[in-house]
């Protein structure tokens, strides 16, 4: 898992706001402290651990592959993101910044 991630401004998840946001090898993100489930699959959502399932997969980064994670404020990136937002789902949003993570070719743990 990453360090713990200071984010730009607060982030509003299921009613509770969050500074910090940690990467996750095995594909998500998580908030109050780094998750991992090692290669055991884990039943999802887990009602005590707050996460986002950005890439949930059984993930195992330790022979191939990368975890990359940035922060943005990219005004295309924004508006593009928004546009996506509201022609999926109708809702109108004013995005100040974009969390941008991505596992690229990482490998698969088998169980």
């Amino acid at each position: 898992s990453s360090p713990n991630i200071s984010l730009p401004a607060p982030f509003l998840f299921f009613g509770t706001y969050y500074s910090t946001i940690f990467v996750n090898n095995n594909g998500d993100l998580s908030f109050n402290q780094p998750w991992s489930c090692g290669c055991s699959p884990t039943q999802f959502p887990i009602p005590t651990y707050p996460l986002v399932a950005a890439y949930q997969a059984n993930v195992d980064t330790r022979a191939t592959g990368s975890v990359w994670y940035r922060i943005t404020q990219n005004a295309t990136l924004l508006a593009k993101t928004a546009n996506n937002i509201h022609s999926l789902t109708g809702t109108s949003v004013s995005l100040q910044w974009l969390f941008i993570a991505t596992w690229d070719h990482v490998g698969y743990c088998c169980t």
